[in-house]
């Protein structure tokens, strides 16, 4: 994959706009009013007519709830990362959120600080909600850090949150990397 086309995917996951990446910095977008080519209120049908037969309809589950039906897309590729894509409507205003996490647990550390850096230079300073490393929920495990950062629109919050853990339980190397970008219509969009 040639290095303009993966600059040009990082762009379209971050943003709902068109940046044309050169390395000059770029200034923070007024708003975002989506994900991809999509726009905050669209129908199933206009995902559907955008994304074709790549989007599916399943059961949706928020543990134990039953939360009606979803639309989901496999293997949205980013930079290399395979993604898994949820889109969440409501019935009366459409679409209200998407989320993207990385199909596969593969340890890439590098990704973490990858993705965050390239949607810093995107969106402008986040507000950093979490960086820790060596401790999840109060256990000190050496070879972990999870990276939360957020940024807000007048139409759009995007919280993204990358972790990556790499640890020895009794002789076994367990090691992953989890990412996660959640887009989401602000209440003031939803009029």
């Amino acid at each position: 994959m040639a290095g303009g086309e993966v600059r040009q995917r990082l762009a379209a996951v971050f943003a709902a706009c068109s940046v044309v990446l050169s390395g000059h910095a770029f200034a923070q977008p007024d708003d975002i009013a989506g994900w991809d080519q999509t726009n905050w209120g669209m129908t199933r049908a206009e995902l559907s007519a955008i994304y074709g037969d790549r989007v599916k309809t399943e059961p949706g589950w928020f543990g134990d709830f039953n939360i009606g039906e979803i639309l989901t897309m496999e293997t949205y590729r980013l930079a290399d990362v395979d993604f898994e894509v949820t889109f969440y409507d409501t019935v009366d205003k459409g679409l209200s959120g998407v989320d993207l996490m990385n199909a596969t647990e593969a340890f890439e550390p590098d990704a973490v600080d990858k993705f965050a850096d390239e949607a810093e230079r995107l969106f402008g300073p986040p507000n950093i909600l979490s960086d820790v490393a060596g401790e999840n929920e109060g256990d000190q495990i050496e070879g972990y850090r999870l990276l939360i950062l957020e940024w807000r629109f007048p139409s759009s919050v995007i919280e993204y949150r990358g972790e990556a853990r790499e640890f020895v339980v009794g002789g076994i190397t367990i090691a992953s990397t989890h990412l996660w970008l959640n887009y989401r219509r602000t209440l003031a969009a939803r009029n």
